[in-house]
């Protein structure tokens, strides 16, 4: 039985208390447990998850009474969510954070917040809801393990619950019993990888959160402390695997691995912390380090991801030696330099069969990344679709979304023509239809990834026997990728990438600069062979809702590419730091009035967090900053900062047209050009309005994002362009604008003579 003297799944929270309520205690844990405490006293309706972790720490009397209001507001609401189709459709998404509430009135009763009476009728509302909805709705999920977060938030959930009112209700004992037999198969079942097939948002927002939990709960249900290695049934996978894949979706810049039709998004912290503390391995630190703290997202359809992240924070410092790459044999791999400033990921997981909506078609798909900028295109069309892959028959009709009339939606993004992979006889609508091996051999060493993904393509293309890719980091600066297709008849073989805008002139090859200002140029090495370049527009949704598509095409039986990539940064940013800053309460200044308070104003924010967050300030939805700054000669651009809302900029009170970075806001930092009409060495005056989030749930689900990443200056560098590239005699030469860089370089073995 769980001792209620205690509050469950935290080991040492006497520890935890002396850490967090230091005098002058520093570092990022400090920063979010300010922020916790802030959000919880200032806003407790607003950030109702916070409140029972912060009474828990303060012991504050003020604190636990908002932590009962909290707690009571939702317990009024659990007889009408009964009814809800909410509730009927999606029983799991209830599950997880009806849990997650159990807990917290567990953590609260562990520091007398609740009289006997009040605990016995609280306990007996939690329970019964469970069980009414949870019980039965897990023995939807087939046995044996059905895996999918779904079935492990609610096996989870049963778990915890059961295990947590143990002798305290008799519904609770069918909850343990069910959680617990199901919970060990169903992570188990996972594959090798630890990726559960769903997705970074999936696997972020459900499988990772509660892969750390359901390790807490079986090693205290089982008197053991090694559920992270142990595998929970024989031949099966041990957790960590999936913990090590949500960190291995981290990309540095704070974005996740875009392999499903989420794409781009930002990811949780917690399951990298609990990783980081647990195994001190680098991969764990390498992806916390580059989170972004100033959001909330849900984590099983809950907002206590910063919670957790503070209880498991590791106590140790990184390792030296950095996280360089990875490579699990069942899905991809990545190639990382040793600072994480340009890398590049080959997939190659499963896709489901028929229309792809989930699991896209990835056979061998590459993604650029370079100085936390993504340079790749990947996810799926926009609100309006895009009729560049909109497929005839990649239309499907999604009746569960609600009881009305279904959702017709296209899928056709879902499939390889919309990704960075090999294309035989132009159908971009590649996919399978039926269930089938998807890959070869795979391999790694080194800076290397190989794979072959012939299999795959047999069932639409019988004759082919092989699709090979090989990609390699040579320098920590060149990507190097070699492609090798051979196949018994003809065929028009197309190597397609999907690059992030804007195309850029380029000696040769081709060159795209995004919005942020990284390069990326790729050229053909062994036939200097020439991209046709296509825009697309409305694919994918973020964070530019428009691509480019570089196709490089031959025919023949026996196909091969050489192809060399390098990416650069552009610009060089310099900080800009104390900007004056003013409270619009009822967000209504004109910017004349804004300008006259801001330059009386004494206040000075950095633009790292929202204002409520970075200080002890109050909530308030809008703020304007203002600095002056000396215009540099030349072209310059000012980065404002991530995560800005219903923005406005003033440039020596005109206002700036914020159109084009419109969508791209929403992921990273806009870089607004200084324009030709300051003069140079003029002083200028720079203002900015920004909304900011009062609320965890103001990002509709998919998590709500403030302020961060500051103010900065950035000056334009010299971008190093390739001029040729060739391999000749066994060494592959490069030669950029300035240095000439050659590598010994063997070609992979052809199976067959090179065809016409």
């Amino acid at each position: 039985m769980v001792d209620w003297s205690q509050p469950w799944l935290i080991d040492d929270i006497a520890g935890l208390r002396a850490a967090l309520l230091a005098p002058g205690a520093g570092g990022q844990r400090s920063v979010v447990w300010r922020m916790l405490v802030q959000s919880a006293r200032r806003a407790p309706e607003a950030y109702p998850w916070y409140t029972a972790f912060v009474a828990l720490i303060t012991r504050e009397p003020a604190d636990i009474a908002r932590a009962r209001q909290v707690l009571a507001c939702y317990l009024g609401k659990l007889d009408a969510v009964r009814f809800t189709s909410g509730l009927q459709l999606h029983f799991w998404c209830f599950a997880f954070p009806h849990a997650k509430w159990s807990l917290m009135f567990q953590w609260l009763c562990s520091i007398g917040a609740y009289g006997d009476d009040e605990r016995r009728a609280i306990t007996a509302q939690l329970v019964s809801f469970q069980f009414t909805n949870m019980h039965y709705g897990l023995r939807t999920k087939p046995e044996p393990a059905c895996v999918d977060n779904q079935t492990l938030a609610l096996a989870l959930s049963n778990a915890l619950v059961g295990m947590l009112f143990s002798g305290h209700s008799a519904l609770a004992e069918p909850l343990r019993r069910d959680g617990l037999r199901r919970l060990p198969a169903i992570l188990g079942a996972l594959p090798a990888s630890g990726y559960s097939g769903e997705g970074s948002a999936y696997m972020d927002g459900v499988i990772g959160p509660a892969v750390t939990l359901a390790v807490e709960v079986l090693n205290r249900a089982h008197g053991r402390d090694d559920g992270l290695w142990a595998t929970p049934q024989p031949g099966g996978t041990p957790p960590i695997a999936a913990l090590r894949m949500v960190a291995r979706e981290a990309l540095p810049g704070g974005l996740l691995l875009p392999w499903d039709n989420y794409g781009y998004q930002f990811g949780v912290r917690s399951p990298l912390a609990y990783g980081a503390a647990r195994t001190g391995e680098a991969v764990f630190f390498a992806a916390l380090a580059s989170c972004i703290w100033s959001y909330d997202i849900g984590v099983g359809w809950a907002y206590d991801d910063l919670v957790w992240t503070v209880i498991w924070w590791p106590a140790a410092a990184a390792p030296a030696e950095g996280a360089h790459g990875w490579f699990e044999e069942q899905v991809g791999g990545a190639l990382w330099s040793a600072d994480r400033q340009r890398g590049v990921l080959q997939i190659w997981d499963d896709s489901a069969p028929g229309i792809p909506t989930r699991a896209h078609v990835n056979p061998n798909a590459v993604l650029f990344h370079a100085h936390g900028v993504p340079l790749s295109a990947d996810g799926a069309a926009d609100s309006q679709g895009c009729a560049r892959f909109a497929f005839a028959d990649t239309w499907r009709e999604v009746g569960y979304l609600s009881l009305d009339a279904p959702v017709r939606y296209n899928y056709g993004d879902g499939c390889g023509g919309a990704h960075s992979v090999i294309l035989f006889d132009g159908w971009e609508g590649l996919r399978l239809h039926q269930d089938q091996p998807q890959r070869g051999a795979a391999a790694h060493a080194p800076a290397m990834l190989r794979c072959d993904v012939a299999p795959f393509y047999r069932e639409s293309v019988p004759d082919v026997r092989r699709v090979e890719r090989r990609t390699l980091l040579l320098d920590e600066r060149f990507v190097v990728i070699e492609d090798l297709i051979e196949s018994e008849a003809e065929h028009d073989v197309t190597a397609r990438f999907v690059l992030r805008p804007e195309l850029a002139p380029a000696p040769c090859g081709v060159r795209i600069v995004t919005p942020e200002g990284v390069s990326l140029q790729l050229v053909e090495a062994l036939h200097a062979a020439t991209f046709r370049c296509e825009a697309v527009a409305g694919f994918p949704a973020r964070p530019d809702g428009r691509a480019v598509l570089a196709d490089v095409v031959a025919r023949g039986r026996q196909v091969r590419w050489l192809f060399v990539a390098l990416a650069g940064p552009g610009r060089v940013a310099q900080p800009l730091t104390a900007l004056q800053a003013i409270a619009d309460p009822a967000g209504t200044l004109d910017d004349a009035h804004a300008r006259r308070l801001l330059r009386a104003s004494p206040l000075r924010l950095d633009g790292q967090l929202p204002p409520h967050l970075e200080r002890d300030l109050p909530l308030v939805r809008t703020w304007w900053y203002r600095t002056t700054l000396r215009r540099p000669a030349g072209t310059a651009w000012l980065r404002l900062p991530l995560g800005l809302a219903r923005p406005r900029v003033l440039l020596d009170g005109r206002p700036v047209d914020l159109a084009p970075w419109a969508t791209s806001l929403a992921l990273l930092p806009p870089d607004v050009p200084l324009p030709d009409w300051i003069a140079a060495d003029a002083a200028f005056e720079l203002v900015v309005r920004s909304d900011v989030p009062l609320s965890h749930y103001e990002g509709g689900g998919d998590g709500t994002l403030g302020l961060c990443g500051g103010f900065a200056l950035c000056l334009p560098s010299a971008v190093e362009q390739i001029r040729a590239a060739c391999l000749a005699d066994g060494v592959l030469a490069v030669q950029t604008d300035q240095a000439c860089y050659r590598w010994p370089y063997a070609l992979l073995p052809a199976d067959a003579p090179a065809g016409a």
